[in-house]
């Protein structure tokens, strides 16, 4: 029978000599640096930092992961090109209002000086959301109210001999004759749909509109004629309008108060 202590009997052998040895060189096994380090910064207060995870090389980082890293790049490049427009649009566009002068944009960088003289040698002016002044030396004040265009290419042409032609696109004009014109132009020909206006000095305002080109006038007289010779000459007095459609010229019975007040500011201007 075997001299082996049956365990039933609640008894616990003893290890021989042999496994005592071998479990006493082993010993307890030392718990690893990282894991002190982290239990030294949860329960002393973070007296060490606590250990960073080694970045993992771009081939061990997922798939989705690489992808939406990318996306949020995407995203602040967008948003970043957005803000440089942004700044441009404020630093360069929104001075003058998107103001045109032959095709091109004013820029804020520009002074009033410099603004007055590219206008007062300028062929063709767009205004965007704000009004403008044209000054043409001491005989021609025009002031072009926001969205309209003016044509002054056969104005140029024309200065040297005729009478000055300014060609009124689109929009409202209000045009005042100064101190020189008789002594220089002598003469003005406002062009405009359904419209010519011949001046020899007065203050006058031409609207394009969709029913026809409104014609008044606050000082002197103009002469209006039709560009096709169908009708005219049709005079309008001081302080009268006309409406030139496509039925002909039509002389109204009152100025158009908003017409009016942009005329009556005008014949206050300090040559």
């Amino acid at each position: 029978m075997s001299s082996r202590p049956d365990s039933r009997d609640g008894l616990r052998a003893e290890p021989s000599a042999e496994l005592a040895r071998e479990l006493d060189r082993f010993g307890a096994v030392t718990a690893r640096a990282e894991f002190r380090e982290t239990l030294r910064h949860h329960f002393v207060g973070g007296a060490a930092e606590r250990p960073r995870r080694a970045a993992q090389p771009p081939s061990q980082v997922p798939a989705a992961a690489r992808r939406q890293s990318w996306r949020w790049r995407l995203v602040g490049g967008s948003l970043a090109a957005a803000a440089a427009l942004l700044v441009y649009i404020a630093l360069f566009t929104t001075a003058y209002g998107g103001l045109r002068v032959n095709g091109e944009l004013v820029a804020r960088r520009v002074g009033p000086a410099e603004l007055q003289r590219r206008l007062a040698s300028a062929e063709t002016i767009r205004t965007g959301s704000q009004p403008v002044r044209v000054r043409l030396g001491d005989a021609v004040l025009i002031e072009m109210e926001a969205e309209s265009e003016l044509d002054l290419t056969r104005a140029r042409l024309a200065s040297q001999a005729g009478p000055l032609i300014l060609e009124g696109k689109a929009g409202r004009f209000r045009v005042a004759t100064g101190p020189a014109f008789a002594g220089t132009v002598g003469k003005l020909s406002f062009h405009a749909p359904f419209a010519r206006i011949e001046v020899t000095g007065t203050v006058f305002g031409v609207d394009i509109e969709a029913a026809g080109t409104c014609v008044c006038c606050t000082q002197g007289s103009v002469v209006v004629n039709c560009p096709l010779g169908l009708w005219g000459p049709h005079e309008v007095g001081c302080d009268k309008s006309g409406l030139a459609g496509d039925g002909g010229f039509e002389n109204l019975t009152r100025m158009d108060p908003e017409h009016e007040r942009g005329l009556r500011r005008l014949q206050t201007y300090a040559w």
